[in-house]
């Protein structure tokens, strides 16, 4: 209590007062709504515990930050509220495995979370690493969620290993000014301006479409975007979704048969998984 009182003081007598009272509406707010997502998870899982015939193993990722190991916690504890049998892979640097097995006892049934060390280039950016770990759980046929999601559903009653699938369609490559300019005159693709901006919030690549010449295209791609970040020739705004695009233009490229989860998506769109944007939001 002393310290919650004690950082709502010093919020208070900052700057822009009324910034800083919004911003304290804020936290109070999300504080309520975990304690009480809190309760009931914790009220089902002692009280009324149902057992699913069904599961689904997914894959997360948690680098760099450790915001992101809490985050990829209440997701987890989301997606096994509506299905404790689902199981998830948690891909996390060295760096935040001390703090991962402190956080850990917040997990509501730790049993199905497993925990994979993965080697995350600091050189490079992060969306590298995020790639490479799509592309190995898409090969073993495990889809991968972003840590900063919450679920609203049972994902086992809508996930099919038959087809691609992302979260959802964002645009036309062609129907955005700065992807446009990318796309038809940087890289001289014109072609590609009719392909999908998906988010891959969601994402899982058939197996079968996961070969080598899949796994260059995309390495290439992500390679030559980087050059043209590091030599200004396209803003960051537009390179911090390179793992995105890259992977949005190969599936298309390698699959005609692709679905999404969503139709619509944002924060505050509850169906099935509502993903929060952390990164978008924070700039990273």
């Amino acid at each position: 209590m002393f310290k919650i009182i004690k950082n709502t003081i010093k919020l208070l007598l900052g700057n822009n007062l009324s910034n800083k009272i919004h911003t304290l509406k804020d936290i109070l707010s999300q504080k309520i709504k975990r304690k009480v997502f809190y309760l009931k998870r914790k009220t089902k899982k002692y009280f009324f515990s149902q057992q699913s015939q069904y599961s689904v193993t997914v894959g997360m990722l948690a680098i760099r930050k450790k915001d992101y190991i809490d985050l990829a916690i209440d997701s987890i504890n989301s997606l096994h509220y509506y299905n404790s049998n689902n199981k998830v892979i948690l891909y996390i640097d060295n760096t935040l495995s001390t703090y991962f097995n402190k956080k850990s006892r917040y997990l509501d049934y730790p049993d199905h979370v497993k925990t994979s060390i993965v080697q995350d280039n600091i050189s490079e950016p992060w969306q590298f690493t995020k790639m490479r770990v799509v592309l190995d759980l898409s090969h073993n046929g495990i889809p991968f969620v972003d840590a900063d999601s919450i679920w609203h559903s049972d994902i086992s009653e809508y996930f099919s290993s038959d087809k691609t699938t992302f979260l959802v369609k964002i645009n036309k490559f062609s129907d955005h000014t700065d992807e446009n300019r990318l796309i038809s005159d940087i890289l001289q693709k014109p072609i590609w301006g009719d392909l999908y901006h998906f988010n891959i919030g969601f994402i899982y690549i058939k197996p079968t479409i996961i070969t080598d010449e899949f796994k260059s295209f995309c390495s290439n791609l992500m390679y030559s975007l980087l050059e043209l970040r590091n030599n200004n020739v396209i803003p960051y705004t537009i390179f911090r979704t390179c793992e995105e695009m890259t992977l949005s233009i190969a599936a298309q490229l390698f699959d005609n048969d692709i679905i999404t989860l969503k139709d619509t998506d944002g924060p505050g769109d509850t169906f099935l998984i509502e993903s929060i944007y952390y990164g978008c939001q924070k700039g990273i």
